[in-house]
């Protein structure tokens, strides 16, 4: 991850009550050895030798309804990208605390691909204006930090209950701290400064 987006995720408040919690609730090792199974299996690394070579020489590279995108420049079909990512955010935060918690957690889902599409497309732009994407990334971090803490909020009761570790002493990490009505205000604010943020791809 490039240094001026590693910088905005560290020593991010609100979030340090989840990092430990599965391990210190004592679920099972074994799903965690299964995930490290699953990517480095044969299967993985086949995907990932496929990709490579649809990359490198698939049918999309003479397809003439991609023509159009693959002789655009990247820094224009980055700014296209990120433009429509963040239409999609401003769309969904509107009334950001009245929407439901189903409602607010496709906001969290848009600003996360908004945070994906930020990080690859950052090298086209780092050096144009810097500033402006170090500004907008910590912004977006702010963003995601309080709605990943409310999402954890509302769905933190259901999971430890379908866990049984409702109960243990140390399942207060799952949940966040401070109130609904706290989180949200907080996330409206985060919202808010976003938006309001300049574009570091135009």
């Amino acid at each position: 991850m490039p240094d001026h987006l590693q910088l905005h995720r560290q020593g991010r408040p609100g979030r340090r009550y989840a990092d430990q919690a599965p391990r210190s609730l004592g679920m099972p090792e074994a799903a965690f050895d299964r995930v490290a199974g699953a990517l480095a299996s044969d299967r993985a690394r086949a995907l990932m030798l496929d990709l490579a070579e649809w990359i490198a020489g698939g049918d999309w590279l003479s397809d003439p309804g991609t023509e159009a995108v693959r002789h655009m420049p990247a820094q224009d079909f980055a700014g296209e990208a990120l433009g429509r990512l963040r239409r999609k955010v401003k769309k969904g935060g509107r009334n950001l605390t009245h929407l439901e918690d189903e409602t607010r957690h496709e906001l969290r889902r848009d600003a996360k691909k908004l945070r994906y599409a930020t990080d690859f497309f950052s090298g086209l732009f780092k050096d144009d204006r810097p500033r402006r994407l170090q500004r907008f990334a910590a912004l977006l971090g702010d963003l995601q930090d309080q709605l990943g803490a409310l999402n954890d909020l509302s769905a933190a009761p259901m999971v430890l209950q379908r866990l049984g570790v409702a109960d243990h002493p140390e399942s207060g990490f799952l949940t966040p701290p401070g109130s609904k009505k706290a989180l949200l205000m907080a996330a409206e604010q985060a919202s808010r400064k976003l938006l309001h943020a300049k574009k570091f791809w135009t």
